[in-house]
């Protein structure tokens, strides 16, 4: 479940998830966004430190899921 899909897409994502959990569909029409919030931006290089330190951990989550994710710097 990737929160990406539940922004973009919410109605879709909370179907396929119950689906998943063998519920039944949702029937809401609206979301509201939760917990959400103002962050100070990160510098570029901060951003490629962080991207490369977590390269191999996001491959074997990749492997392990049989799903690419695409982040990127």
């Amino acid at each position: 479940l990737r929160s990406e899909d539940l922004i973009t897409e919410p109605e879709q994502t909370l179907n396929s998830l119950c689906q998943t959990l063998g519920m039944l569909p949702s029937s809401a029409k609206a979301y509201q966004k939760h917990n959400a919030g103002q962050y100070d931006s990160v510098s570029k290089l901060q951003r490629q430190r962080l991207f490369d330190f977590y390269k191999p951990h996001t491959s074997k989550l990749e492997t392990l899921l049989s799903r690419s994710f695409d982040w990127s710097c």
